[in-house]
């Protein structure tokens, strides 16, 4: 297997397990948080599609997912259109009520696209440089890899979330 096989794999497991997290939830599920400081599931599932829709689009070049295919609109959401959801308040994360389906349907979106780029790579342009600001800069192998961690530890904090909601019948 190499590198890009490798990293298909690992980009492959990132919707179905979201989806895992999401699916068959209520409205009311979606947008619970644990403490008014915690993060919802609904909130967890965009910043997850988000975050790895902007960093890989970013990464190689090309258009995000979230404007070019009307994500932005469909969601109508109070923030910029290049919010991620990086450092926002309790306050923003409540503003994030959207249903499962418009969620799926967004995480899929990015997830084909990231596997679409994913297809076009081979190992050695894993080595190109695409952040230097950094020390040592950042290489397209090392920011995909950061990307799927980063939304496989947000994947995991759905599957808690829904965990502690279905233990409490509150799903």
């Amino acid at each position: 297997m190499n590198d890009v096989a490798v990293l298909q794999d690992l980009y492959s497991r990132i919707g179905p397990t979201v989806r895992r997290g999401v699916e068959g939830l209520s409205d009311d599920a979606l947008t619970t948080r644990l403490d008014p400081g915690a993060n919802s599931i609904a909130w967890l599932a965009w910043h997850l599609a988000r975050g790895q829709d902007l960093q890989v689009a970013a990464a190689v070049g090309r258009g995000q997912v979230w404007t070019a295919a009307g994500w932005d609109d469909r969601f109508g959401l109070p923030f910029a259109a290049d919010d991620s959801g990086y450092g926002h308040t309790p306050d923003d994360v409540a503003q994030v009520r959207v249903p499962a389906a418009l969620l799926l349907g967004y995480v899929d979106d990015v997830q084909n696209e990231s596997l679409d780029v994913l297809t076009d790579l081979s190992d050695a342009d894993l080595d190109t440089v695409v952040d230097r600001a950094w020390d040592p800069p950042v290489t397209l192998g090392a920011r995909l890899v950061s990307v799927a961690v980063d939304s496989l530890e947000h994947a995991a904090q759905i599957a808690y979330v829904r965990g502690v909601l279905e233990r409490g019948d509150r799903t």
